[in-house]
């Protein structure tokens, strides 16, 4: 969820408008990358004393919203504290990571009122249904610092694409990531079949295999003559330093063939694909 710089149809406390006057809403964030996940620490920093009752009285709440276009993860965390502390597993996030943060009405609120509303509402009969943002900051992109050894997965990033006649599937490799790109609205049915648990393996297996095999072939290859010049990518390095780490030698490399290593290098997403059939049908 990316705040947007719009007109609301009620006031919002933020810094790209007038709705309020000395009045401010910022928030800070700082991580630390564990074994098998990352710790996060919150620290709101609100300043207008009628925003803070309602977060008092529990007609309102802090809430942090991460989101991975990668590995479709999003999640909000809430507080009622202008601290907070909340850990994500590695495996569901990748290198980029975009934060936001707002202040969100929990409650329906009649009727209100603040001191330091801009004096166009001065005449404005105002209510919050609850779960409207009272408050925005627009946050950023975090890059986490990860082992160069990522899960292979983090290194894809499934992405939409708008041009008519779109490809049914396509690879892009000159990003930090692979970019897989799909047509608008079958991303749009994959990003909603992955909010469940048991399907999300499957649709990664399946739309993230052939890519990885196209990867591979670059990077196993090693194309000097390419002007491209992969290897400066991070995906590059994670695809290189996995197949070090399991021993591949160029000889064993041709042995076993792309489709194999793929396999291997994928090797959890494929154990949690598997585990993912047989809940559904075993």
């Amino acid at each position: 969820m990316k705040i947007r710089q719009i007109s609301y149809p009620h006031p919002v406390l933020a810094s790209f408008n007038d709705d309020y006057t000395r009045s401010s809403f910022e928030a800070s964030i700082d991580y630390k990358i564990g074994e098998t996940s990352t710790a996060f620490k919150i620290a709101y920093d609100l300043k207008n004393t009628g925003i803070e009752n309602l977060i008092t009285t529990g007609q309102a709440i802090f809430v942090t919203h991460l989101e991975c276009d990668s590995s479709m993860y999003r999640e909000a965390f809430s507080s009622n504290s202008t601290s907070s502390e909340f850990e994500v597993l590695n495996r569901k996030l990748s290198k980029q990571v975009d934060v936001t943060f707002m202040i969100v009405a929990v409650a329906e609120i009649e009727n209100y009122k603040n001191d330091l509303l801009h004096e166009d509402y001065e005449e404005s009969l105002i209510e919050f249904n609850k779960g409207t943002f009272i408050a925005v900051h627009q946050g950023g992109t975090l890059i986490l610092e990860k082992d160069p050894l990522v899960p292979a997965k983090s290194i894809f990033n499934i992405i939409p694409s708008d041009e008519k006649d779109a490809p049914k599937y396509s690879v892009g490799l000159n990003d930090d990531t692979i970019s897989i790109l799909l047509p608008r609205a079958t991303y749009n049915t994959i990003e909603e079949l992955s909010r469940r648990e048991e399907v999300n393996p499957l649709l990664i297996s399946m739309y993230y295999l052939p890519a990885l095999m196209e990867a591979l072939i670059i990077v196993v290859e090693e194309d000097s003559k390419s002007e491209d010049h992969f290897e400066d990518f991070e995906w590059y390095k994670s695809l290189e330093l996995h197949l070090q780490r399991m021993n591949l030698s160029d000889s064993k490399v041709e042995e076993l063939g792309l489709a194999s290593i793929s396999n291997m290098v994928l090797a959890e997403v494929f154990d949690k694909a598997i585990d993912s059939l047989s809940s559904i049908y075993l």
